[in-house]
């Protein structure tokens, strides 16, 4: 057994282990240890030893393990900054992964800054050209942004599988300003959310879920950031109802305008005269659509054709459905391949801006390998992936 470590900031153990929205017993499990021991490791009666050290800041906490000397807690956005539309109840049930990535996206706005020298003009344009007003029309705003993103109904029409769907909309997005990562977020409740920020917004997609689920979440983020806040898009809307009434007229604007974009009224009306709502028919239509049955009964569902009880029932029912469905999956599945999926979380957009730098001798291999979150020595894995995607 090593010695306790000295000149350790308890106070900093203490605000590491909240911030990752875990418990002293949570931690105290992952050791095997009584949660007293982690109580005196944050009261300062006793030290965690440099091992243990090493496994809560890299394995637990996810920190640096130099800040764990800071003489005080380092200042940082806490959830509740980020997502002011979300209640307190729900910011308490992010998983800390969640919050992880939460942190992590912080960092990804800083790095988006370097690599565009602190200038997104892309974002700058969009954001002004499509400026939301509470209780403007919405019909408006969607078709605008349908225009800027500069996909045409015909196009969307013409894409063969959810996972082309995602892609296309993805680089889309990527082009008016906006960095989209993709992470499994170890929380089903939650597809997504994003940060907002004048220049460099990020988003964030669950993985976990499907893409046609995704695609919907990535919407809902953009919708936010057009009302500019951060915000959470989670599986379950009953939280809504929790939420200070201009809280819940932005939520409410993004599920309804994720819908309108990518199914405009104009183009759904013929399926309002013809109503169908049995599975077959929400997923033919969903599958025409390159969107979700969950995304079409949300139409009807804003439309006055079905009630909120039913939409929320037959969500449940699919999200359950889903979630089985991956579970027996992940039990067949191998091992797949780490930096191939990595890369695919990063996109192509963005391992191109890294890897330019880095060939610019504007980046060191030491810098691109902290904007991709790999070590410097497995560069070469990341780029093989890119130079394969791009047909290099």
């Amino acid at each position: 057994m090593g010695a306790p470590v000295s000149n350790l900031n308890p106070k900093v153990l203490k605000w590491a282990r909240l911030a990752s929205g875990l418990s002293e017993s949570d931690v105290a499990q992952r050791f095997k240890k009584d949660e007293s021991t982690v109580s005196h490791w944050e009261s300062g009666d006793s030290a965690p030893t440099y091992a243990q050290l090493e496994r809560l800041a890299y394995k637990i906490y996810k920190r640096p393990l130099a800040v764990f000397f800071f003489s005080e807690p380092p200042e940082e956005e806490s959830p509740e900054h980020s997502f002011r539309t979300l209640p307190g109840f729900e910011i308490e049930n992010l998983n800390p992964r969640a919050r992880y990535l939460r942190r992590e996206a912080l960092a990804m706005k800083g790095f988006l800054s370097k690599l565009h020298g602190g200038v997104n003009e892309s974002w700058s344009s969009f954001k002004t050209q499509c400026a939301y007003e509470p209780g403007q029309p919405l019909e408006p705003i969607a078709n605008r942004v349908r225009s800027l993103l500069q996909v045409k109904f015909e196009e969307q029409l013409s894409w063969k599988s959810t996972n082309e769907a995602f892609e296309k909309w993805r680089d889309a997005i990527e082009r008016v300003g906006v960095g989209v990562f993709k992470e499994s977020f170890d929380q089903d409740s939650l597809s997504g959310f994003c940060l907002y920020d004048a220049e460099f917004p990020v988003i964030y997609v669950n993985n976990s879920n499907s893409r046609s689920r995704q695609i919907f979440s990535l919407f809902h983020e953009l919708a936010h950031l057009i009302a500019g806040t951060g915000g959470i898009t989670a599986s379950d809307d009953s939280f809504i109802d929790q939420l200070p009434l201009e809280h819940q007229a932005i939520e409410r604007f993004c599920n309804k305008f994720s819908s309108e974009v990518l199914v405009p009224s104009d183009r759904f009306l013929p399926f309002l005269l013809n109503v169908d709502y049995s599975d077959h028919k929400l997923s033919q239509i969903a599958k025409s659509f390159s969107v979700s049955r969950e995304v079409i009964l949300r139409k009807y569902l804003d439309a006055g054709s079905v009630a909120q009880h039913f939409y929320d029932s037959r969500v449940f029912e699919w999200n359950q459905q889903f979630l089985a469905s991956e579970k027996a999956k992940k039990t067949k599945k191998g091992g797949g391949d780490y930096y191939a999926t990595h890369a695919s979380y990063l996109g192509v957009n963005y391992l191109k801006m890294a890897l330019t730098s880095f060939y610019r001798g504007e980046s060191t291999r030491e810098q691109t390998a902290r904007y991709l979150k790999i070590k410097p020595g497995n560069l070469s894995k990341l780029e093989d992936f890119y130079f394969k995607k791009v047909g290099a």
